[in-house]
């Protein structure tokens, strides 16, 4: 049962983009980023915090600049921590979750999703994680199904961020479905003075559409 009503009324994906219009999009990414300026600040993450800890401090940080922001200038998103995906993929169990989404509310399917990984330029494992749990997620269509766009956000510890977008370029190269066409490029904008954004373009394979990846690397 859908929570708020069915998504089938939006039609298709470009559709769908004009509920999260480009407007919505780029507050976002702005809210984003200053969750992490104030929880960097802070000096409370360090290398032994995992990816789930360290994303529910900046869910947390999150929260609090949402209560800061007029609802209506962002589309009436809510942000929302662990939002399971729709349609659940298996019968069995929970469904799985994305690590948090901007969410429209009214339908499962509306909402700008984010994945969060470790990512270090110098660990293949890490690179491999961010590719094969991360992007590929989106451009399977097993997250954000029904939308054009989401976003990344990758944790570094000891790596510099366009060494670490480099190293994911090469990385994608190994594995199968990717080309040159898919490489991160440095975003031609900044978010209030963040400049670690990084922009991907990719074609989903199950429907061949168009779908952008928006990363955000976050220095600890």
């Amino acid at each position: 049962m859908s929570i708020g009503g069915s998504s089938g009324s939006f039609g298709s994906p470009t559709q769908l983009a004009e509920v999260i219009g480009p407007r919505a999009e780029r507050r976002i990414l702005r809210i984003v980023a200053a969750a992490y300026e104030t929880l960097s600040g802070m000096g409370r993450v360090d290398n032994s915090w995992d990816e789930d800890r360290i994303t529910k401090d900046l869910c947390t940080q999150i929260a609090l600049i949402w209560r800061q922001v007029s609802p209506s200038s962002v589309s009436n998103l809510v942000p929302m921590p662990q939002f399971p995906i729709h349609p659940k993929p298996s019968r069995r169990g929970r469904a799985p979750t994305i690590d948090f989404v901007f969410w429209r509310g009214y339908s499962e399917e509306v909402y700008f999703a984010f994945e969060c990984k470790l990512v270090d330029d110098s660990d293949q494992s890490s690179l491999s994680e961010y590719i094969d749990e991360g992007m590929n997620r989106y451009i399977e269509g097993k997250y954000a199904i029904r939308m054009p766009r989401g976003g990344m956000v990758g944790y570094l510890f000891y790596s510099q961020v366009n060494a670490t977008a480099n190293a994911i370029n090469s990385e994608m190269l190994a594995h199968s479905g990717f080309s040159q066409n898919d490489f991160l490029t440095q975003a031609t904008f900044t978010l209030n003075g963040f400049k670690d954004l990084y922009v991907s373009s990719h074609i989903r394979r199950n429907t061949r559409t168009p779908f952008k990846i928006y990363h955000l690397f976050l220095v600890f």
